[in-house]
């Protein structure tokens, strides 16, 4: 039996990679500053829709979850509820738009003080809603685990330390 892939289905593909790229960057890159290891966050939300309590804890979930895998460590952060407890302030603004499967989403990282350290913007669209607000989450997330430092210095990057 030969198996081959029609020209429509590879047009699908093709699309679909298109999509996850241009969808899953941020509007401008701007480098966030080294954060060292296990540094605590504090989330806070200035959004008010039901989408961005969710975010929110969708968020929350993220940044703690350790996204290390055989060949890479990189573990999550803590989140602390008092903002005096914090070495970070993660402030966040998520808005959704039409049909709720696009959203924009605006990021400042404060160091304790409330200097902004960094500021990010993502657009997040999804073909369903379920993914969109996860989606986001993710999006930040990773963006602050690439920036972790360890007790050498050396930076994680998108994949983590190398394991030894």
């Amino acid at each position: 039996m030969r198996s081959h892939v029609t020209s429509s289905t590879a047009c699908l593909a093709l699309c679909y990679g298109i999509c996850a790229i241009v969808f899953a960057t941020p509007l401008y890159a701007v480098r966030v500053p080294d954060i060292t290891t296990g540094s605590k966050f504090y989330l806070d939300n200035k959004g008010t829709s039901d989408n961005a309590a969710m975010f929110t804890e969708e968020l929350r979930e993220e940044l703690q979850k350790d996204s290390s895998t055989k060949k890479y460590r990189q573990p999550g952060f803590p989140v602390v509820e008092k903002k005096e407890e914090a070495d970070y302030i993660l402030r966040f603004v998520l808005v959704t738009r039409g049909n709720d499967n696009h959203a924009r989403l605006k990021v400042w990282l404060l160091d304790p003080k409330g200097t902004t350290l960094w500021e990010g913007e993502h657009e997040c669209s999804i073909m369903t809603t379920f993914f969109l607000v996860p989606n986001c989450a993710q999006f930040v997330s990773s963006d602050l685990k690439a920036a972790q430092v360890d007790a050498e210095g050396k930076r994680a990057g998108a994949l983590g330390w190398k394991n030894k």
